[in-house]
C-alpha cells in the first residue's frame, strides 16, 4: 500500500500539539498544582478557594501549553526545518513502513512502532514518545480508505510485538 502527500507546517504543528497533550508529567503537574493552591488558600471561603484553584490551574495550563506550541511554531518557521515540509511517499509492506522524500528515506520495522493514534484530521504513528510519522486524513479519498490504512498499520504493529 502506498500514499503520497505534501507535509505542511499545520501537520507538524498538529503532531507537536498531540505530543504535548499526552506528556504525563504535564498532567501530573496540572493535577498537583490546583491541590497545592487549595492548600495554601484554605483560610479563605470554599468558593474563593475553588475559584483560585481553577484560575491557577487553567492559567498555568494555558501558559505552559501555549509556550510549548509557540516554540514549536517558531521552530517550524525556521529555514533549517524546511526539509520537514516536503512531498512524501509512504509505503507499507510486510517488513514495515518506508517514508521517502527527495532528501531521505526512512524505513521502520513493525516492531519499532510504539503507538498508533488517530484524530479527526490525522493518523500519528509513534516510533518514540515524541517522534513519529504523520499521515493526514486529507490524503485519502474516503473514510474507509483511511480506516483500512490505519487498521493495516495497527494489525502489523500488534502482530510484531
Amino acid at each position: 500500500m502506498e500514499i503520497q502527500f505534501d507535509q505542511t507546517k499545520q501537520d507538524l504543528f498538529a503532531f507537536s500539539r498531540h505530543v504535548c497533550l499526552r506528556r504525563k508529567f504535564m498532567w501530573v503537574f496540572f493535577t498537583l498544582y490546583p491541590l497545592a493552591s487549595l492548600y495554601f488558600t484554605r483560610s479563605s471561603s470554599p468558593a474563593m478557594m475553588l475559584g483560585v484553584a481553577v484560575l491557577a490551574y487553567f492559567g498555568v495550563a494555558v501558559l505552559i501549553f501555549g509556550l510549548q506550541l509557540l516554540i514549536a511554531w517558531g521552530r517550524l518557521s525556521s529555514p533549517k526545518y524546511r526539509y520537514f515540509l516536503s512531498s512524501r511517499t509512504c509505503r507499507l509492506d510486510d517488513s514495515g513502513i518506508e517514508v521517502v522524500t527527495e532528501d531521505s528515506t526512512s524505513k521502520v520495522g513493525w516492531r519499532m512502532i510504539q503507538k498508533v493514534a488517530s484524530t479527526k484530521h490525522y493518523l500519528f504513528i509513534y516510533i518514540t514518545p515524541i517522534n513519529g510519522f504523520i499521515v493526514p486524513r486529507r490524503v485519502f479519498s474516503t473514510e474507509g480508505a483511511f480506516q483500512e490504512f490505519a487498521d493495516k498499520i495497527r494489525h502489523h504493529a500488534a502482530e510484531a510485538r
